[in-house]
């Protein structure tokens, strides 16, 4: 039985992957450095309805940032505990350190982003 259930979890490991998908909307260049202002959760439920706030609506008016898409760990978690019933992604949006509209907190660890947030 338990040697069964490891093999049944290690399946579904496998059969997961982890993907970052990044859109640059408007005019921001390579080697800015940016700021990550907002984090939101997508839930996908059986694979079919899918809940996707439209990025318009997150930015609030400002015209060139950066929009990550990715599956997490904890997202691959959430989708195993739910036999792949909830199945959610991370959206995360990022907007130039210089734009005037945004607060800068710190510089994230291991990265060249900031923390921030919009005013």
């Amino acid at each position: 039985m338990k040697k069964s259930f490891l093999l049944i979890f290690g399946v579904c490991l496998l059969m997961t992957s982890c993907y970052c998908n990044k859109v640059v909307v408007g005019n921001v260049s390579e080697n800015e450095e940016l700021v990550h202002v907002k984090s939101v959760r997508n839930p996908h439920v059986f694979g079919l309805i899918v809940n996707h706030d439209k990025a318009k609506h997150q930015m609030g008016g400002i015209n060139n940032y950066v929009i990550e898409s990715k599956t997490t760990i904890g997202d691959i978690l959430v989708g195993i505990v739910t036999f792949g019933i909830y199945t959610p992604n991370t959206t995360k949006y990022y907007v130039s350190k210089k734009n005037p509209r945004v607060v800068v907190e710190e510089q994230k660890k291991f990265s060249k982003a900031y923390k921030g947030h919009l005013k």
